[in-house]
């Protein structure tokens, strides 16, 4: 097939040759389209090229369906170099931030009907906020937001302070939060889910949490089972309240939750809840710079092109030459606040970044120091059983046989254990108090509380301990008896 640009004169090659110097563009097919929408008036031509770019228009003029010599590349270069189909992935996002904002542009009316509408909204904005600042929730009729939440807390609480929890539904405080570039923290309350009213109390009510949320957030709070709680469940399930959700607004208009605080028995500490408050607004600001960036970018893009623009309309028309690229003091000045700023954000950035790395690290080692800590713990307990077990054992051994009934020298006591049983056993008079005890202790089945299984014989009336006499025989602290009921008490 025969190349479009091989059927233009001579004159006509050069103006598209020109076209395709002054733009900096590659597109064959594009430039002889852009001359001939032009009548091949290269001047018109560019002007038309840098308004449509400027609307962020990439006009493709089927220049990827031709095929011939040519192709997409300018006759003087046979470079076809791989990476300049790579797209800088911060292009593409300002590409669509570009392409929101002019669809967002085309929705807002122009002329006197725009004005009339947004005068309209404004009134209708205004009567509502004084409507909600006056009227009760229940006669307003409305989706309940934060008034509600607020009302319920001071029943539940009565004289709880609190943090600065807004009123209003969620939608007008996520908006809000945009505007004033604030992250919007959204407490989702409810009782007996995941954690105690007294640890929910404590967390609403820590000083530390309370002045730094009130200082770095947009909050507002919901109840659990309200209807603006209900319209939320994509962002937050009703299983995890209490909690605390960072909300922000992309630069796409779109609500983005960022972190999920749940509020649980298992952690208690509020030290833990700060410190992760802490961390949503590390997230959010990092998020915000990087909107920033794409801002900056369109920015400088705009007006790049306004001023190619003008150069061309100078040159080219009124012959006027570009003026040298050079700043004013103000525009250094700036430049160097610019820098300067930069510099205080990347600064920011990587403090953030050492903080999140500092915190992970101190987890991590707070976990591995309790395995520690529980393994020499069980450690602890395996050796004392042996221990213990080696000593029963002994004393098991040592003990001595049961004398019959009718031994003229037997001793029978009548041991009380702590669960109401009796155990009966016959000593010898000679035999010493210490055999009394070895005889408890290597009752495997007797159970108490405390796994050092200490514990006392003794007689209630008289007041006797036999733990001080444990040396002594028994017809030395009995020299008148042959039976006694002793009660076993666990130390």
């Amino acid at each position: 097939m025969e190349d479009r640009f091989d059927t233009l004169n001579e004159n006509q090659k050069n103006e598209v040759m020109n076209f395709l110097q002054i733009t900096g563009t590659e597109d064959i097919n594009n430039a002889i389209h852009y001359m001939e929408m032009s009548n091949y008036d290269v001047g018109n031509a560019v002007n038309l090229y840098f308004q449509n770019q400027e609307r962020g228009g990439d006009f493709n003029f089927g220049s990827s369906t031709r095929q011939g010599p040519i192709g997409n590349q300018l006759p003087r270069s046979n470079n076809n170099n791989a990476n300049n189909q790579i797209q800088d992935p911060l292009e593409q996002i300002v590409k669509e931030y570009k392409r929101h904002l002019d669809r967002k542009g085309q929705q807002e009316d122009s002329g006197i009907t725009g004005m009339l509408k947004k005068t309209f909204r404004a009134t209708m904005n205004g009567a509502r906020n004084i409507w909600n600042s006056v009227m009760p929730i229940m006669i307003r009729g409305e989706t309940p937001g934060g008034e509600e939440f607020r009302l319920s807390l001071r029943k539940q609480f009565p004289d709880l302070e609190t943090y600065n929890f807004q009123n209003g539904t969620f939608e007008e405080n996520m908006q809000k939060a945009d505007e004033s570039q604030l992250p919007l923290l959204v407490y989702f309350h409810i009782e007996g889910n995941n954690a105690s009213s007294q640890l929910i109390k404590q967390i609403l009510s820590n000083q530390q949490i309370k002045t730094y949320v009130n200082k770095s957030f947009h909050i507002l709070g919901l109840n659990g089972r309200s209807d603006q709680a209900k319209s939320l469940l994509q962002y937050v399930q009703s299983s995890s309240y209490p909690c605390f959700a960072c909300f922000k607004k992309t630069l796409f208009d779109k609500t983005e939750l960022l972190n999920l605080i749940v509020i649980t028995t298992e952690n208690s500490s509020t030290d833990y809840y700060l410190e992760q408050i802490k961390t949503a607004k590390q997230n959010f600001y990092m998020l915000l710079s990087e909107d920033d960036k794409v801002k900056n970018a369109l920015k400088n893009r705009q007006e790049q092109r306004r001023q190619q623009r003008e150069n061309f309309i100078n040159e080219h028309i009124f012959g006027i030459p570009p003026p040298p690229p050079q700043l004013t003091p103000d525009q250094l000045a700036a430049q160097r606040a610019q820098i300067e700023e930069d510099r205080m954000l990347r600064q920011a950035q990587e403090e953030a970044f050492k903080e999140a790395e500092r915190q992970a690290e101190l987890q991590l080692r707070q976990k591995q120091e309790e395995e520690q800590r529980k393994k020499a713990e069980e450690q602890r307990k395996k050796q004392a059983e042996e221990e213990r077990k080696q000593q029963i054992e002994i004393k098991r051994a040592n003990l001595p046989e049961e004398p019959a009934k009718s031994h003229p020298d037997a001793f029978t006591i009548a041991f009380r254990i702590p669960d109401g049983s009796r155990v009966m056993r016959r000593f010898l008079k000679n035999q010493k108090i210490q055999y009394l005890f070895d005889f408890i202790d290597c009752k495997d089945d007797l159970e108490f509380e405390s796994e050092e299984r200490k514990f006392d014989l003794v007689q209630t009336f008289p007041a006797l301990s036999l733990l001080e006499h444990i040396n002594k025989s028994i017809n030395e602290v009995f020299p008148d008896s042959v039976q006694e009921i002793i009660i076993v008490k666990e130390l």
